[in-house]
């Protein structure tokens, strides 16, 4: 018994001793001190920790400005909506009232049109060039709709 385990120990010992010459610690340590963590680290400064909280809270109160500035656009556009609702509206009454009076009056038998007729046209040439802007918002929104 005693032979077997001296001879077990001789073989340990040996085994030792040859990877004791063979230097592969220290490249280990190399490698490792060359590659990044992996992990999140164990500590962290507490400057650091409280640049951290400040950035945070910052970015809170920018999604909270956020969050306010969509509120008062969605309120103007609404807003902007219901003005010009009224101003549709306004415009129609106007519209009407003028057709009522202009049928209302009577235009007595010498009366020269010739001076409306003058205004007629300059009036002619607005609504044309109103015209053409509304057909020319009309495709700025298809535009605009394509891009969605």
């Amino acid at each position: 018994m005693f032979f077997s385990k001296r001879k077990a120990n001789e073989e340990i010992k040996q085994a030792v001793e040859l990877t004791e010459d063979v230097p592969e610690m220290p490249a280990v340590q190399e490698e490792q001190a060359t590659m990044p963590a992996e992990t999140a680290p164990l500590f962290v400064k507490v400057d650091k920790y409280k640049e951290i909280l400040s950035s945070i809270q910052e970015m809170k109160i920018f999604i909270s400005a956020t969050r306010q500035i969509f509120s008062v656009m969605y309120e103007l556009e609404s807003i902007r909506g219901d003005a010009l609702k009224i101003l549709k509206a306004t415009l129609q009454r106007l519209e009407k009232s003028v057709a009522e009076i202009d049928t209302d009056l009577l235009r007595p038998r010498g009366f020269d049109s010739s001076d409306v007729t003058h205004g007629e046209a300059e009036v002619h040439q607005i609504e044309g060039s109103l015209t053409e802007l509304q057909k020319q918002l009309a495709d700025l929104r298809r535009g605009l709709q394509e891009m969605k």
